[in-house]
């Protein structure tokens, strides 16, 4: 928690996890190197995450490092995000890559920016449902329906249920995934149509 960077963008996170550099042309080994200053700068970065095979840490590779398959050698790739955890915890010059309802007091989550110049924003609830955070995991319902032609009854009307109040609820409530905003549900909405 005491970490002091204010905010990372998508190419710095690029430096830290990639060893290819395809978003970022610098690697980013030291805290220095992320613009720490003080007695963590000089000091290497201890990097942890999840497998990389994984579903979230593929997630990182397509959407950070541009699908460059070439990690950071020194990443250590534990066996869930609770370890990663408890391993940043204990080290005060570590970073690691957890899903955001992973997170605990004894760790912060770094801010972070889609570019240089653009304000960086936590995976809070708010900033994921209102796509300000960059990286933001969604889930997509896709059906299959001719120009023109109207979906069966049955799958209208989940496809209904699931994007009215009901259904966003229960999304809401699940304690894993997050409900649209009003406008997102609203603009689905309109494609049935």
């Amino acid at each position: 928690p005491n970490n002091p960077v204010a905010a990372l963008t998508l190419a710095q996170l690029d430096g830290i996890v990639g060893a290819e550099g395809l978003r970022s042309a610098t690697p980013v080994r030291r805290w220095s190197d992320a613009g720490v200053t003080g007695p963590l700068g000089p000091q290497p970065l201890a990097v942890y995450g999840t497998a990389v095979d994984g579903v979230p840490m593929l997630f990182v590779r397509r959407h950070v490092m541009k699908n460059s398959r070439k990690w950071n050698p020194s990443l250590k790739a534990l066996d869930s995000d609770a370890a990663v955890i408890a391993a940043v915890a204990r080290h005060p010059a570590a970073i690691g890559i957890v899903r955001a309802g992973a997170m605990d007091r004894r760790v912060r989550s770094v801010p972070l920016s889609a570019k240089a110049g653009e304000a960086a924003t936590r995976p809070e609830r708010e900033a994921i449902i209102g796509g300000r955070y960059p990286l933001a995991r969604t889930l997509s319902l896709v059906v299959d329906r001719s120009h023109g032609k109207t979906l069966s009854p049955g799958t209208d009307a989940f496809i209904r249920f699931t994007l009215g109040a009901d259904g966003q609820s229960i999304i809401a409530n699940s304690g894993t995934h997050l409900p649209l905003s009003p406008a997102d549900a609203a603009r689905s909405l309109e494609k049935l149509q």
